[in-house]
């Protein structure tokens, strides 16, 4: 049995899978029971969902047509996803490279990566390893400089930021803190 957002086409692929009648509805049924579920705990992504469906043995012509659905009706949205991404990174000091991974990692489409990944600010890098430095060397104020200078390093460089930009955070960050550590002794 066809449904309304069927094409022609669809009948004929029906046919070659054996889903056909109840069967295909049981099995519609069964996909979007399990997106849905999917969707009320996050937004994911198309290549998310398809794989989750995968795992649960959902032949792909009926995961494809549930996915298409989804998307026409805007339960699921790449653009969007990724767009959410991009910005929860920024909120939590993400460095660039490990928001570029995120998004790889959830299979979106490269158009989708390309125009989240154009609304970060070229200077994004900096100020979210500042922030995070900022907040850390409370931490580390009762070390030598050269201890506080490479756990500080270390954590940022964990954090996925490149060399250029720890250097200029550490600078920016050790020089305040120990101008700061000069006039208390004053």
């Amino acid at each position: 049995m066809l449904t309304p957002f069927d094409s022609p086409d669809d009948a004929a692929d029906q046919r070659e899978t054996g889903l056909t009648g109840e069967n295909l509805e049981a099995q519609l049924a069964y996909a979007k029971q399990i997106a849905l579920r999917l969707l009320t705990r996050r937004d994911r992504s198309v290549a998310e969902l398809r794989s989750a469906l995968a795992e649960k043995s959902v032949p792909e012509a009926v995961a494809e047509q549930v996915l298409s659905r989804f998307g026409e009706v805007g339960l699921i949205n790449d653009t969007a996803f990724a767009q959410a991404l991009v910005d929860s990174g920024q909120h939590h000091c993400r460095s660039r490279r490990e928001i570029a991974l995120k998004l790889q990692k959830k299979g979106l489409e490269p158009d989708a990566m390309a125009a989240a990944w154009e609304s970060l600010p070229a200077a994004a890098d900096h100020d979210a390893a500042l922030r995070l430095a900022q907040k850390k060397t409370g931490l580390w104020q009762g070390l030598d400089r050269n201890t506080a200078y490479r756990k500080l390093g270390g954590f940022l460089y964990r954090r996925g930021f490149d060399a250029e930009t720890i250097a200029s955070v550490l600078h920016e960050v050790l020089s305040f803190q120990r101008s700061e550590n000069d006039e208390d002794i004053r």
